[in-house]
């Protein structure tokens, strides 16, 4: 209880009991014009409730103010015991509203009464007036009929008492009143109830059927989705008609029954609405059809789109807003549970509209519609690990131009002398943190950082200093990215390679085998030429975004497929189907580790990384305490292989088998010590993208491992905790696992696994 309720209850008793001793004229007033300007202002603070029993703005302030006044009256004529409970029940019942106060002033005044022996009309107006406020006010977590059972059995209470005070003939007219209203209530919620008990069946199956055809539509179905939204519009407008034709209407005006006629009556309405635009979408064109054929777009088609995805969407949006709006305490459960599943079935339409009208806008621009359009294409090789991938093995030029897509060139990034003049642009961080390592002059090492956007942006500027002409985005992909695309495809032959290459044998040949198998000119070709031949064989039939969504799905989820483009529409895009590649923010506890190869070798093949992570927080003190145990296991030999694979580099800083690795943590915290194999660990502080990163080389022997610890802590302000985990596109899958102790709670394990793509981990 308050200090405010508190305060209320002995002043209003203190205030009561004072005028009961020394001047008793209020208690012998019997005035009807006081009474009245009590039952007045009772009944406009009710309108100001939030108490909805119908769903009918109008109605509901009606009825909140007709039963403010009814409370009033009966309190006014009420005994005093009547008053101490209603108000104790009403001060029980209504701790935490900011009207409780009222609660505790009539407590205080019915206590006073009782104790002082006296009563009087005004003064039960206005404990009645008090309590009546209070009970439209009232909030309960656990049953929804729960309030208006209290608010009841107070008025009951009042009622009772009044009508044992009331003479033969005024207890006459009530009672008939009483059973007129009650009888024509009846009469109308019994109507509307049996209008909408009489459809629930066909609106179920209804809402059924539309399912079946957005699964249908999303699939690229578009005859069965335009049949089973044709069908499921047919029922839900004959719903519709029924539960809202004029004989069914009265019953919107029954307390509990209107809520529930209104919103199957919207379900229904706005289902209609939202069906007829998808069968709209779905008949004016197919996205999932706006394919790809000689390498050209059909520009016009895909321009045709947006207009009828926008219509759809803003259904969509409206239908759940409307939802939204007729949501109420006295829904019935079954009505309840199906809204809230359709409104999570529109938040997901939603979202999925909302990527496909930014895909029809800016896709035509991604393809030339306005002005020819240059991408850069990067193929980065995993078995030397760079931050965002691997090192930039090919590089080449995709042009678009009025829906024309054509591979201009892909070659070997070949160690070449970099042009006269070169000079990095690059953001500061990217600058700080690899600015030492010449990726200007070395542009095979361009992607660096774990974030793909700052590395897209820094290869842009370098691409024409090398003399290969200004892009418009850059295009990322690794070997697991050709495997998926070869799933497009089908096995594809390569010369040189005694089988084709498939998307089942893409990433162990790519990775490893043509490393071992092929040297000089042949080599250095095979990436090169096996890329030429994916994407002259995608672009001569390319299939629509459904297939590619499907085939490219865990391409784009474990960052082997990665976008950027400098347009921001673009970009958005890109981001809306989680291809850009970008740290996350940052939100409670972030971690990222990062490797990468500093052997000169494609050694990175053999290499597994094992993660161990301890948090622990006191939510009193804010004290963040957290261990790291990185196991770094070489399976690399020391011999057997060729150079190229397991070294030595050229540096000559490892021997054969030897994996010399950059290693970076990233996270919110403080390093407060680190060790390797149980020696003390000297890391390098900075910071990049918002965030602190902490490095160091780790030298692992053939057939050996590296234990790296690393100690952290900081304040942090942590309600419910989430680790935000991002994973660089290593060849072989990480193990993780994150143990969370919260205060004095014990320490539970929140993931143990391994993981190939970015992962957000929330305690329970």
């Amino acid at each position: 209880m308050s200090w405010a309720v508190i305060a209320a209850l002995l002043a209003a008793g203190g205030v009561t009991a004072l005028v009961a001793r020394y001047d008793r004229r209020l208690f012998r007033s019997r005035s009807p014009r006081a009474i009245a300007v009590v039952t007045a202002a009772a009944s406009v603070g009710a309108l100001w409730a939030s108490g909805a029993p119908t769903g009918q703005t109008v109605a509901d302030h009606l009825y909140r103010a007709a039963f403010a006044a009814l409370v009033t009256l009966a309190a006014s004529r009420s005994r005093r015991w009547a008053w101490l409970v209603g108000s104790g029940v009403a001060l029980v019942a209504g701790l935490g509203s900011w009207a409780d106060a009222l609660a505790g002033a009539a407590s205080g005044a019915a206590f006073a009464c009782a104790v002082s022996g006296r009563r009087g009309r005004v003064v039960g107006a206005l404990i009645g007036a008090a309590d009546a406020q209070v009970l439209l006010r009232l909030r309960h977590p656990h049953w929804s009929g729960a309030t208006a059972a209290l608010a009841a059995a107070v008025f009951l209470l009042f009622g009772v008492s009044y009508l044992r005070r009331s003479r033969s003939r005024e207890r006459k007219r009530i009672f008939l009143g009483g059973a007129a209203a009650l009888i024509a209530f009846v009469v109308a919620g019994g109507i509307s109830a049996l209008a909408a008990a009489s459809v629930a069946s066909r609106a179920q199956r209804a809402l059924a059927v539309a399912e079946t055809g957005l699964s249908a539509a999303q699939q690229g179905h578009a005859e069965q989705a335009d049949s089973a939204f044709a069908q499921a519009s047919s029922s839900l407008s004959y719903v519709h008609g029924r539960v809202g034709s004029w004989w069914a209407s009265a019953g919107r005006l029954v307390p509990g029954v209107g809520p529930n006629v209104r919103a199957i009556d919207v379900l229904a309405g706005r289902g209609t609405a939202v069906l007829a635009e998808g069968r709209a979408l779905v008949r004016s064109a197919n996205i999932r059809d706006v394919g790809m054929q000689n390498g050209t777009v059909d520009l016009t088609r895909l321009e045709g789109l947006h207009p009828a995805v926008v219509s759809s969407q803003r259904a969509v949006q409206s239908a759940a807003g409307a939802l939204d709006s007729v949501r109420s305490p006295w829904l019935v459960p079954a009505l309840r549970d199906r809204m809230t599943k359709l409104q999570a079935k529109l938040a997901t339409v939603g979202a999925e509209e909302n990527t496909l009208s930014l895909a029809t806008e800016v896709l035509p621009g991604i393809f030339g519609s306005n002005s020819r359009r240059r991408w850069m294409l990067a193929v980065l090789d995993n078995s030397e690990l760079r931050g965002a991938g691997g090192l930039m093995a090919a590089w080449g030029t995709i042009t678009a131009d009025d829906g024309h897509v054509h591979l201009e060139s892909l070659d070997p990034v070949n160690d070449q002398h970099p042009p006269p003049g070169i000079h990095l642009v690059a953001p500061p961080d990217y600058i700080s943190r690899y600015g030492a390592f010449d990726p200007a002059d070395s542009v095979a090492d361009v992607f660096y950082s774990p974030d793909f956007p700052t590395d897209a942006q820094v290869a842009a500027q370098l691409y024409p200093q090398w003399g290969r002409g200004q892009v418009d985005g850059v295009i990322g992909i690794d070997a697991f990215g050709l495997a998926d695309l070869l799933q497009l495809t089908g096995p594809l032959a390569v010369p040189g390679w005694p089988s084709p290459i498939s998307a089942s044998n893409a990433v162990p040949v790519i990775l490893h085998d043509e490393y071992t198998a092929l040297s000089g000119d042949a080599r250095q070709q095979f990436l090169a030429e096996l890329g030429h031949r994916v994407f002259d064989q995608l672009t001569a039939s390319l299939p629509g975004p459904d297939q590619l969504e499907s085939a490219l799905g865990s391409a784009l989820r474990g960052r082997h497929l990665q976008l950027y483009s400098n347009d921001p529409r673009e970009q958005e895009l890109f981001g809306s189907i989680g291809a850009t590649g970008s740290l996350p923010p940052v939100t409670t506890d972030f971690l990222d580790v990062v490797t990468q190869d500093a052997s000169e070798a494609k050694i990175d093949w053999y290499l597994k990384r094992s993660t161990a992570y301890a948090v622990k927080y006191d939510p009193s003190s804010g004290s963040v305490v957290a261990d790291l145990a990185l196991t770094l296991t070489n399976g690399a030999p020391s011999s057997g292989q060729p150079d190229y694979v397991i070294g030595p580099g050229q540096s000559g800083r490892t021997s054969a088998g030897v994996n010399r690795i950059w290693v970076s943590v990233y996270s919110e915290l403080s390093l407060a010590a680190a060790t390797v194999n149980g020696a003390p660990l000297q890391m390098k502080t900075e910071t990049e993208l918002g965030r602190n990163v902490y490095s160091a080389f780790v030298t692992v022997p053939p057939g050996g491992s590296a234990l790296l610890n690393l100690g952290f802590h900081g304040h942090e302000q942590w309600g419910t905790y989430r680790l935000d985990l991002p994973r660089q596109p290593a060849p072989n899958p990480d193990s993780f696992l994150l143990t969370y102790q919260r205060g004095s709670q014990g320490a539970s394990p929140l993931y143990n696994g391994t993981f190939d793509q970015d992962e957000v981990i929330r305690s329970r």
